[in-house]
């Protein structure tokens, strides 16, 4: 918080249908979509708890569309299921134009960026992540390209 992001938003909700957001152009927060679960164990109790997602298609936490210009950063903890089917799992973004940190079973984790000249710039993870384990992954596109 320090660093004082535009949104911040732990996903850490117990109850309800919004994803509260804490960064410095707060919004109304989020909204959870089909089949989460929320007040799940986290990676470590020092996180609180976290939204568990089961992969069905449209499950998501929508935060609406925000990123302006050329410079993002995306930061998440995350864990898939060791029966998961979906080859790849959006971890958060907003693909439709901006960002998008993703997770796929075969190839590992991706970072891509639309900037706003509609350039793409997508980075890869040296490795994939191992299910069953909590990895934290983060995604930065520092400016202009």
């Amino acid at each position: 918080m320090t660093a004082n992001p535009i949104h911040y938003y732990p996903l850490d909700d117990t109850d309800g249908p919004t994803a509260a957001d804490y960064g410095m152009a707060a919004t109304d927060g989020g909204s959870f979509s089909n089949a989460v679960t929320l007040g799940q164990p986290a990676a470590s109790p020092l996180l609180g708890t976290c939204v568990g997602m089961d992969g069905t298609a449209g499950t998501l936490v929508d935060l609406g569309s925000f990123h302006p210009g050329d410079e993002v950063s995306v930061e998440a903890w995350f864990l898939i299921d060791p029966d998961a089917s979906e080859p790849w799992t959006a971890i958060g973004g907003r693909w439709e134009g901006s960002y998008e940190l993703a997770v796929n079973s075969t190839l590992g984790v991706s970072f891509a960026v639309f900037n706003d000249s509609g350039a793409v710039g997508q980075a890869w993870s040296a490795s994939v992540p191992a299910r069953g384990m909590w990895h934290h992954a983060v995604g930065i596109m520092p400016g202009a390209w």
